[in-house]
Parts: structure tokens; C-alpha cells; sequence
């Protein structure tokens, strides 16, 4: 009895924290690469930290890190990835992800600022944005830049199931 009560507390416990749920939040390394090679076509760079290796995987575009790119180097890349024919995009995850980005690049170049709209926005259960640089000149001409939101689309799956209590799928 007592094996059991505890049990179902610590059952009720993982599901409360998300562990039966991870898989949703893991789906966006591929639901987001899929999503930049169907919107933006093969010529891209993305600049990424968190997806480095998820995006060349399952889109087979290339990526930079921008964390690992000196603050000062931050427009030489951009313009070193245009002259090679490519679109360089920006992907953060996460408003602390961009707090990190505007704080090492914002000195060194107008671009890390990421003042400007982004060109799409994935909201799971993390929130991913793209900015293309490009929108950036727009913005200040005063042009509008239009925001493409996607949500992930909604999966049934019963990830694990008790054999003798079929009530309790996830």
C-alpha cells in the first residue's frame, strides 16, 4: 500500500514536471531546421548557437556559432557569407539567448542590436526567432517587416503505455 502511494506521488511528480512531455520540447531540432530549408531554400547560413548541429543534420544548411565568433567580427562574417552568394540568418532561442546575443555583438555592430522584427517566430515550448539582416535596412526605411508565427502542429502519440492499464497513455 504504502509502495504504491508512493508510487502514484511520484508518478504524479514526473508528469507535473514535463518528463513524460520532453519530446515535445526536443521536436523543435527538427521541426525548426525543416522549417528554415522550407521557408528560406538552400542558400542560407544560419548564425546559431543551439542548433549548430541540428540544423546542417535535418535541412543540410550550413551554420556559423555566433558564440564562439569574436564581437568585433560579427559584420565581417555577414559580409563574408553574402559575397560567397549565401543569405546569412540570425536563430536565437529564447529572450535570454538574445540577451546574450545583444550583449556580446551590440558594441561592435548595429546588427547585434537585433532592433528590428524578425522574419519568423517558432513558439513550442521554447520560443526560436529568425532575423535576416537584410530586414534590418528595411525596418529603418520604414518599411514594414512582416513576422511569419508558426506553432508546432499538434501530435497525438502515446509515448508509453502500462500494459494492464491502457487508461493511463500519454
Amino acid at each position: 500500500m504504502i509502495f504504491g502511494t508512493v508510487a502514484l506521488a511520484t508518478w504524479h511528480e514526473a508528469d507535473v514536471r514535463g518528463v513524460f512531455r520532453n519530446w515535445q520540447s526536443l521536436e523543435r531540432f527538427v521541426e525548426v531546421p525543416r522549417l528554415l530549408r522550407d521557408r528560406y531554400g538552400s542558400n542560407v547560413v544560419c548564425l546559431t548557437r543551439v542548433y549548430s548541429g541540428s540544423i546542417p543534420y535535418y535541412s543540410g544548411l550550413p551554420t556559423l556559432r555566433w558564440d564562439i565568433l569574436a564581437p568585433e567580427w560579427l559584420d565581417a562574417a555577414l559580409e563574408a557569407i553574402r559575397e560567397r552568394g549565401f543569405v546569412p540568418l540570425i536563430l536565437i532561442e529564447e529572450d535570454e539567448e538574445q540577451r546574450w546575443f545583444e550583449s556580446r555583438f551590440a558594441d561592435t555592430s548595429a546588427i547585434g542590436r537585433l532592433d528590428w522584427a524578425p522574419s519568423l517566430e517558432y513558439s513550442g515550448f521554447e520560443q526560436v526567432r529568425v532575423y535576416d539582416p537584410r530586414d534590418r535596412e528595411r525596418s529603418r526605411r520604414g518599411e514594414s517587416v512582416v513576422t511569419v508565427k508558426v506553432r508546432p502542429a499538434p501530435i497525438d502519440r502515446v509515448i508509453w503505455r502500462v500494459p494492464c492499464c491502457s487508461f493511463l497513455a500519454f
